[in-house]
């Protein structure tokens, strides 16, 4: 409360991102998505993205058979955003 009584909203504390710099975004070779997932989305938050740019980001981030597995899909134009890949 303020000095005359009045309630205040809690503002929601940021985050630093300076502190997670290093985080890198984890590799998915097709082993264990939803382990990945749950670092993927992790990482999304840290580092503030949209639903496009996780999207690009999430590609980048594909090995072996999952990045062999997106390419076949790719070519329908199956995927628009990350919720549609996730």
């Amino acid at each position: 409360m303020d000095s005359k009584g009045e309630g205040k909203a809690e503002e929601e504390p940021t985050m630093d991102q300076s502190k997670f710099k290093k985080v890198e975004m984890p590799i998915f070779n097709g082993t264990d998505p939803d382990s990945w997932l749950f670092r993927a989305d992790r990482y999304f938050k840290i580092h503030n993205l949209s639903d496009s740019e996780k999207l690009t980001v999430a590609v980048i981030s594909f090995d072996g058979p999952a990045l062999d597995w997106y390419r076949s899909q790719e070519e329908r134009e199956v995927f628009k955003g990350w919720q549609d890949l996730k």
